[in-house]
């Protein structure tokens, strides 16, 4: 990267000239984009009828696809003769609540490199009317190739400009295109949702880009490996604020105070996916931490009613939190989370603009439960995560989404920090060779065999740990095949095998095995092939038992032979502390033989976990079908009424104790009927049951409950409205569904 000029634009080389010529790209943007708004306030561009400079020859085209044309345009990757590297973009969208289409219109310069002589160039344009196409060279004093031909090649969305000559290698160009389209409501690009505040209908424009939705709303080279700067430029309603990855630099009315024009600070070196701008509406609280603005977008009323408090009191403990732990600094001054109606992902990373649906990023204290709460947290992390795993470091394909997909995931369960376990500690410092990793790749794009070479250089630097294979050995078998494996123990002979999950497959993997004898951790073991004998996995007592992967550390299943499952399950019956919750809920699995699951059940009486719970409600739910209920109701009797669907199983199957109970807390509950005085776990089975016994007067009450939740479209109006359907009074039900059609 060069060097960064006090103007703010990173500079490929170090000359006035292309100072100048940026400075003058952008002041023309802006000159037409005047000339524009004075002919129509609500028209597309018409370039046609501009004058033209004697040196410059714009061309004015229709775009359309050309079939049957063979070139480097029939590769579904971008050839790397050409690098861009500045885009100045000026977006211009026109929309209004009440609108059922909205349209746009945009100028875009892009500054190129020429790596290699070409007499095309190949760039992305996907669902946009390409109206004006020019070209000149950066070099003071010297032309561009003339344009020829500009057509659509609509098999991997290329824009195709065709020159009378080749460019010059190692020279720098600027390539000026205008364009126009439609903001729509799909899943990416430019889009407009609506929403009702206050009796008002309003609008949000937001962006969503990945993967390849960038290309919609610019032309542009819309592959993560090809990084440049962006200058964004918006304009928009006054009334409106505009918000993209960088702070703004400079605001300006045009035209009197009809359209406002906001220009951002230049942005980092990064890939057009994680290009964003918001135009809004919205309210903000913001507080400071360690030098870095944090701002939370949403609602008016949402910020009001302190929905935005939560995120925002955890969002710089986060920030902290992951640069701590990757000791490499956040390298953006202002950190923006906006919550958005019905946007399509629980949260998209922008660089700086991180972008969320509401459920994912605002939290009522009122009504909402912890596990609401924790959601939010889990989801904030994981996009912060991705500030360094994605934009600042990036997979150069898409096949290897993992890079930042996979190591997001694993930052996002590093919050809070869970200090307690050896093995935490070991992948702790696994973790640090991330340090040099994020530090030699900052604003540049990895291949998997980058981040295996610093993994390696790790392990090579300590003796602590020791492999029975080169990381990339190891690691190629997990992320160049599909699947995961099978192990199974024979404990008789002491004999670990393998075979892939999907029995159509041959494949093996290097599985590395925690395991447990008798409560005490072993040393790690090694299955490197198909099969191995490992005589320390012999049962040689009638009380011995082992346990593989006793963690869950490990992504593989496991079976044992009908000998060591009696084992594990006795000392499940003797002592279920031993083992952990997530361990005994795989024993609830339809992976499992039934009869295991059945000995199994023997144990609950003890259980108390929920999570447990949760796994054997399903089992018993899907068996239910499958078995005759006299096989089943000797467990129930002793279930846990308290737990989760519990409750609803054993009031489905008519016992007093559980309706009475369910008839009990209901009657405690309606006299003061909140959404928070019934736990989420519990819920259901109370408002359902507690309506089966209860009387109208208590239905009536429920009924003007969920009149007023219906409008939310909250899981809560729907579990009210499915527990009015309980009522066993005819004329009730007829009412409930003449009301409800």
């Amino acid at each position: 990267m060069g060097n960064k000029s006090g103007s703010g634009f990173y500079l490929s080389k170090s000359t006035v000239a292309f100072f100048t010529l940026l400075f003058a790209a952008l002041f023309i943007a802006f000159t037409v984009f005047a000339v524009l708004y004075l002919r129509s306030r609500t028209g597309f561009c018409n370039f046609a009828e501009e004058e033209e400079s004697d040196k410059v020859k714009p061309l004015n085209c229709t775009v359309v696809p050309t079939p049957g044309r063979q070139g480097i345009w029939d590769h579904y990757r971008l050839p790397t003769s050409l690098v861009p590297i500045n885009y100045q973009l000026v977006l211009w969208p026109r929309f209004h609540p009440e609108s059922p289409e909205s349209t746009f219109t945009g100028d875009v310069n892009i500054t190129f490199q020429c790596k290699n002589a070409t007499d095309v160039i190949l760039l992305h344009s996907e669902q946009i009317e390409v109206t004006v196409v020019e070209l000149v060279r950066f070099e003071i004093g010297t032309e561009a190739p003339q344009i020829l031909e500009v057509w659509r090649s609509s098999l991997y969305s290329y824009l195709v400009i065709n020159l009378n000559e080749t460019l010059t290698e190692n020279s720098i160009y600027v390539l000026r295109i205008s364009f126009s389209g439609v903001i729509g409501n799909s899943t990416g690009g430019f889009m407009k949702m609506d929403y009702e505040e206050d009796g008002r209908n309003l609008s949000v424009i937001t962006t969503q880009m990945e993967p390849t939705y960038a290309r919609t709303v610019f032309p542009c080279f819309d592959e993560p490996s090809f990084k440049a700067t962006f200058d964004i430029h918006l304009i928009y309603l006054p009334n409106y604020v505009a918000l993209s990855n960088m702070p703004w630099q400079s605001q300006k009315l045009q035209n009197g105070v009809i359209w406002k024009v906001t220009t951002f600070n230049t942005t980092l070196k990064m890939s057009t996916y994680i290009v964003a701008c918001v135009i809004c509406e919205f309210s903000h609280i913001e507080m400071i931490e360690h030098g870095n603005e944090i701002r939370i977008w949403a609602r008016k009323s949402a910020i009001e009613n302190g929905e935005a408090d939560y995120a925002l009191n955890i969002t710089g403990a986060i920030l902290r939190h992951v640069m701590d732990y990757l000791n490499v600094s956040y390298p953006l001054t202002k950190t923006e989370l906006v919550a958005v109606p019905e946007f399509p992902a629980s949260g998209m990373e922008n660089w700086g603009l991180i972008i969320f649906h509401e459920d994912s990023l605002l939290f009522n204290y009122s009504s909402d439960t912890k596990e609401k709460r924790r959601l939010i947290c889990s989801v904030i992390t994981h996009e912060i995560g991705h500030q360094w795993f994605g934009n600042l470091v990036t997979m150069n394909w898409w096949n290897q989404l993992w890079l930042k997909e996979g190591l997001s995931s694993y930052i996002e369960n590093t919050f809070p920090p869970k200090l307690e376990t050896e093995m935490f500690m070991t992948i702790t410092w696994h973790f640090l060779f991330m340090q040099s990793y994020l530090q030699d790749f900052s604003y540049t794009n990895v291949k998997q065999d980058d981040l295996w070479h610093h993994w390696q250089k790790a392990i090579d630097s300590q003796n602590e740990v020791k492999l029975p294979a080169s990381v990339k050995t190891i690691m190629d078998k997990w992320t160049m095949q599909t699947g995961y494996p099978i192990i199974t123990l024979n404990t008789s002979t002491g004999t670990l095998s393998q075979e892939p999950f999907d029995a159509k497959r041959s494949n093996t993997w290097y599985v590395p095995i925690e395991w447990i004898k008798n409560g005490s951790a072993q040393p790690l073991t090694w299955l490197k092939s198909k099969e191995g004998t490992f005589p320390e996995m012999k049962i040689t007592s009638e009380n011995d038992w082992i346990l593989l992967n006793a963690n869950i550390t490990g992504y593989y299943r496991v079976q044992y032979d009908a000998l060591n499952w009696n084992r594990i399950i006795n000392q499940l019956i003797k002592d279920p502390e031993v083992f952990l919750s997530l361990f005994i809920s795989g024993i609830f699995s339809e992976n499992v033989d039934v009869e295991i699951i059945l000995n199994a059940t023997k144990y609950l009486a003890k259980e108390k976990d929920l999570f447990v719970w949760q796994m054997v409600l399903v089992i018993v739910e899907n068996y239910m079908a499958k078995l005759q209920p006299f096989l089943l109701y000797g467990s129930l009797k002793v279930l846990y009424f308290k737990w989760i669907k519990v409750m609803s199983v054993a009031c489905w199957l008519g016992f007093h104790e559980c309706l009475q109970m369910a008839s009990k807390i209901f009657r405690e509950w309606i006299k003061n009927p909140t959404k928070e005085g019934l736990p989420l776990f519990i819920r259901e089975v109370i408002l359902s049951y507690g309506i089966e016994s209860g009387s109208f007067q208590e239905w009536e009450i429920i009924w003007n409950i969920f009149l007023k939740q219906k409008d939310n479209k909250s899981d809560y109006s729907d579990e009210l409205l499915f527990a009015l359907s309980f009522s066993k009074e005819p004329w009730i039900l007829n009412r409930l569904e003449t009301h409800t059609r």
